[in-house]
């Protein structure tokens, strides 16, 4: 998993759970690029869905 992006991962949650927010908006507030929210999609997949 990448660690770095990883760190993202409960403040996403907590800005799509507690503000009502969609993943999109979330890593808009969060200043995320395009390429950071594609991989961050895939990691927040990863870890709902483990193997």
């Amino acid at each position: 998993m990448d660690s770095g992006l990883s760190s993202y991962l409960p403040a996403i949650e907590l800005i799509m759970c507690h503000l009502g927010k969609s993943f999109d908006e979330a890593c808009d507030e969060l200043g995320l690029s395009s390429q950071e929210r594609r991989r961050l999609a895939a990691l927040q997949e990863k870890v709902r869905t483990p193997e």
